[in-house]
């Protein structure tokens, strides 16, 4: 086998790049702040208001439960929310109850206020 031998300068100035890059490497991060929360009424209500705070780089989500099949949707304000999980499991009924979760960013939410949330489609949904 070769062995490629290197100077103990060089070996400690590699180190020290390791070291600063390491260093000045810090992770991203940024504080997350809980508004507000609200719930429809329970049983299948289609509407309710959410009141959101101002300020920049907010996000709204709603989570949908429900017990029947079906598609949902979600609007904010009249503005369609963009679905971005669901899933579905089984209860010890044995019926299938399915969570949908929708995200609305900051460029589509209207400034601090209350408005509403309105649910609609062929299932039966319960806001969680």
């Amino acid at each position: 086998m070769k062995y490629r031998s290197v100077s103990v300068s060089a070996s400690i100035a590699m180190l020290f790049v390791c070291t600063i890059l390491m260093v000045s490497a810090q992770p991203a991060s940024a504080q997350v702040a809980f508004d507000n929360a609200s719930s429809g009424p329970d049983g299948g209500g289609d509407t309710f208001d959410h009141m959101i705070g101002g300020g920049s780089d907010r996000v709204l989500v709603v989570g949908v439960g429900r017990e029947d099949g079906g598609d949902v949707s979600v609007t904010y304000d009249g503005v369609a929310m963009a679905r971005i999980a669901d899933a579905e499991a089984r209860v010890d009924t044995g019926a299938i109850q399915w969570t949908d979760l929708f995200w609305l960013g900051e460029a589509d939410l209207p400034g601090a206020g209350t408005y509403e949330v309105a649910i609609s489609g062929d299932a039966n949904p319960d806001l969680i």
